[in-house]
């Protein structure tokens, strides 16, 4: 028996049982160790790649308008139970709503509010809502107000008319109203 260590001849070192034991149990935890970081490694991957699904869905429009911060909104519409009723949906979102049913209404209201947001219909008494959209663009509170026309009108050439009359967006009816409310989160013009 060598005791703590024994060497051959030649001076080469020969492991005793217990060197042995312990040189065996050293792979063993180096195979579990390995198989530990395998393990790890996997999951690290699962939680990037569900972090990067929901920074996904987050950014997505549906989302962000669950959370979009509550937004100052004009109205404008001569069919005054639509126009009640969108204004309804929008309260309930947590939108600061005011309601016009002619044109000359609307930029009186918009005159005075200044709302972020006006949805205006086209075929409204007093003033057309082009013609709104017109002057609320000449006005200096008029340039970032983000216009959304709303109309039965839905043909290209109608779109290019609201858009020439300073629209940002052109909704045919009978509006979505998550439809409207996606619009809120878009960038004037997109």
């Amino acid at each position: 028996m060598c005791g703590k260590s024994c060497t051959a001849p030649g001076g080469a070192a020969i492991l005793t049982e217990d060197h042995q034991t312990a040189l065996k149990e050293l792979r063993s935890s180096n195979e579990e160790l390995h198989s530990v970081k395998m393990r790890l490694s996997e999951k690290v991957d699962e939680l990037d790649k569900t972090n990067s699904d929901l920074r996904n869905l987050f950014e997505s429009t549906e989302i962000a308008t669950m959370f979009q911060a509550p937004r100052r909104v004009l109205i404008a519409d001569d069919n005054e139970d639509g126009a009640e009723t969108m204004g309804m949906y929008l309260k309930m979102s947590g939108h600061e709503v005011y309601l016009a049913h002619s044109g000359t209404e609307a930029f009186e209201l918009a005159s005075r509010q200044q709302p972020e947001i006006a949805v205006l219909d086209i075929g409204m008494p007093g003033m057309s809502g082009y013609e709104v959209a017109r002057r609320i663009r000449r006005e200096h509170w008029g340039a970032d107000i983000k216009l959304i026309a709303v109309t039965g009108w839905g043909q290209e050439d109608d779109k290019r008319l609201a858009s020439a009359a300073g629209f940002d967006h052109h909704l045919t009816k009978p509006v979505d109203p998550d439809k409207l409310e996606q619009l809120f989160t878009l960038p004037r013009n997109a």
